[in-house]
């Protein structure tokens, strides 16, 4: 047994040593004791102890680039699997801002389908909510448009200092139209489609937006001659908007004129009468 070995076998109970062999050749050598208390040792050559490492990396080698293909293989069939569910998720978001029914994607991962799902779900509740508001908008235009009295919204035009100068009529309905004659005003001004004489409105209108305190007034149109009885109120939450009802009370103005001119008849009659009795004879 070579003195190395023999030197390293007493100083620990397993491990690697190098030494010369009996024909003067490089070695290295492995040894361990066992629970009997022998040592056995085996050696080879340095020269077969390279080339065996040689042979093992090359052997590790090849199979990392095995592993690392396997992986890339996975990865692409991954990214496959993963891809047409992503571009579905991305459609459905497409959808979903449209107002569209949304596509559900491709089952994929768990995080995936839960998205896709809630997709799904906010798509619907959207398309629900779409529905109310259109069955109430539709309900809205069909009693502001059946409506007796005149409506409309206008918005004050200010200049420079802040002062209401104009507005522009915003919206109107039929009555409004039928009634005064005044159709397809809706963006254009106060300043376009009514005389000088209605600027005496300003003022209350510029109260009534400031203030948010309701006003009511009574004009004479001149294009046609009839009389309105105004009830503007500020709009909630816009800024210088005002809606507007407006009544047609012409025929009442011409009652109570022709019941004013009854009872002065009926005055004057008594009167009349009155100043015979005083004066008869009898």
């Amino acid at each position: 047994t070579p003195a190395e070995i023999v030197t390293a076998a007493g100083q620990a109970e397993r491990g690697f040593v190098r030494f010369t062999s009996i024909d003067g050749m490089p070695s290295v050598a492995a040894f361990a004791r066992t629970s009997f208390g022998w040592t056995i040792a085996a050696g080879i050559t340095l020269e077969q102890y390279r080339a065996g490492m040689t042979t093992a990396l090359g052997l590790l080698a090849a199979g990392s680039v095995a592993l690392v293909l396997l992986a890339i293989g996975g990865a692409a069939l991954l990214a496959r699997r993963i891809s047409a569910p992503i571009l579905a998720l991305e459609q459905a978001g497409g959808q979903l801002l449209r107002g569209e029914a949304i596509t559900r994607p491709l089952r994929a991962t768990r995080e995936v389908d839960a998205v896709a799902r809630a997709l799904s779900e906010a798509g619907a509740e959207l398309q629900r909510r779409a529905a109310d508001l259109a069955a109430s908008k539709a309900r809205f235009e069909n009693l502001f448009q059946s409506m007796d009295e005149g409506f409309f919204v206008v918005e004050l035009i200010r200049d420079a200092d802040g002062k209401a100068i104009d507005y522009r009529f915003l919206l109107t309905n039929g009555a409004f139209e039928r009634a005064t004659g005044l159709v397809g005003v809706a963006g254009r001004t106060r300043s376009e489609v009514l005389g000088p004489e209605t600027l005496w409105w300003m003022p209350i209108y510029d109260g009534v937006a400031r203030n948010g305190t309701p006003a009511h007034f009574e004009y004479q149109l001149r294009s046609n001659g009839r009389w309105f009885e105004i009830h503007a109120t500020r709009m909630p939450g816009a800024v210088d908007q005002i809606a507007i009802v407006s009544n047609d009370i012409t025929d009442r103005r011409a009652a109570a004129a022709e019941r004013e001119q009854l009872l002065a008849a009926q005055s004057a009659q008594r009167e009349f009468l009155e100043g015979i009795v005083r004066h008869a004879p009898i």
